[in-house]
């Protein structure tokens, strides 16, 4: 493939060169890493002047580097797919949906925690009033009295902190949401996609 290269923005454009060209102008220091390039693949002179896809030269020697070392020759095909609009949108959805995985992991395990103090405090309820029970001999209101409150602070204190735990994972899934709402990279199903809703 060849590709127009230019210095800066309103430099005059110079090609078509091959990678292996601006590779060379790179090493004798025509040229450097932050130039401009863009595939010339049926561009008029007047396409190029108003061309938006434009990398830069370290996109391409990065892919003739890869060359020389028996990878792929092309190293602006591999990246321009990556760095068009639906590239950015791809990286953005990846991210959120990382994002919203370990949000609602966050919120399972709250809710996991307020399942195992609901658990604990049952058993020490049960506990207390079978113990209370046999050493006094009583099972009337004074071992599950004692159960109840050993109980309800064993457990209520492990239920708060679940709820505190799954509260944490819904602000951060509210907050993604929020971020999700208002990225510019993303279509509306786009967005009801990353937030799980269909």
């Amino acid at each position: 493939m060849r590709y127009y290269l230019r210095h800066d923005q309103i430099a005059p454009i110079q090609g078509p060169f091959s990678a292996a060209e601006i590779h060379e102008l790179l090493k004798s220091r025509e040229v450097s890493t932050t130039a401009h390039v863009v595939a010339a693949v049926g561009q008029t002179s007047h396409q190029l002047k108003s061309a938006t896809n434009w990398l830069t030269v370290a996109d391409i020697t990065t892919g003739t580097e890869a060359a020389e070392a028996g990878g792929p020759t092309n190293g602006i095909d591999a990246q321009s797919s990556e760095r068009g609009p639906a590239g950015r949108a791809t990286r953005v959805m990846k991210r959120y949906r990382d994002a919203y995985f370990v949000a609602r992991g966050i919120t399972a395990v709250g809710a996991g925690v307020k399942l195992i103090g609901i658990a604990a405090g049952l058993l020490v309820f049960f506990g207390d009033l079978m113990i209370v029970g046999t050493l006094t001999g009583q099972f009337g209101i004074v071992p599950f009295a004692t159960g109840f409150i050993s109980g309800a602070f064993s457990g209520g204190t492990v239920y708060l902190i679940g709820v505190l735990i799954s509260a944490a994972g819904e602000l951060n899934k509210a907050q993604l949401d929020s971020a999700v709402n208002t990225s510019p990279f993303l279509t509306d199903d786009q967005r009801a996609e990353a937030m799980y809703l269909g």
